[in-house]
């Protein structure tokens, strides 16, 4: 149906029971937006067989970020590549915007807290305000040499 919208992880052992609780499989419209940009957050490039595009560059360089002008050009790169991916692979927003920062407070060794917001309209319910923030930890693997 086309206004269901499903919870992730999906549970396909509850889609499949016709007694299962809707409020157990299904969710709201922003809910299933949210989850479908924390899927394009979370995944690489070349990373879903189905389609090598969907996805973004976060995981791309994430170990290579060191200094204050190469976080500026990581986060404009990051930004570009999720609108491009949430415009193609998010119909249901419009006048998307992207915003992308990087903390190292409070995170230890090289690891980088990395602030994603969203802020969009959201179509086809007369443009409703829609935003989103994701907060992820990127870190390279540390190990000690002994």
């Amino acid at each position: 149906m086309a206004d269901e919208f499903y919870k992730l992880p999906l549970r396909l052992d509850l889609l499949t029971k016709k007694a299962a609780p809707a409020r157990l499989t299904h969710c709201s419209m922003e809910d299933s937006i949210r989850n479908n940009l924390y899927l394009i957050t979370t995944t690489q490039y070349n990373e879903a067989r189905y389609d090598g595009q969907f996805g973004c560059t976060i995981w791309d360089d994430d170990f290579n970020v060191g200094n204050d002008s190469i976080y500026i050009l990581w986060t404009d790169r990051i930004e570009n590549s999720l609108r491009a991916s949430i415009r193609r692979y998010e119909p249901r927003l419009e006048r998307v915007k992207v915003e992308v920062s990087v903390n190292r407070e409070g995170t230890p060794d090289a690891h980088k807290l990395v602030i994603i917001k969203v802020s969009a309209e959201i179509a086809p319910s007369n443009r409703r305000p829609f935003t989103y923030q994701r907060e992820i930890v990127v870190a390279p693997f540390i190990t000690k040499i002994r």
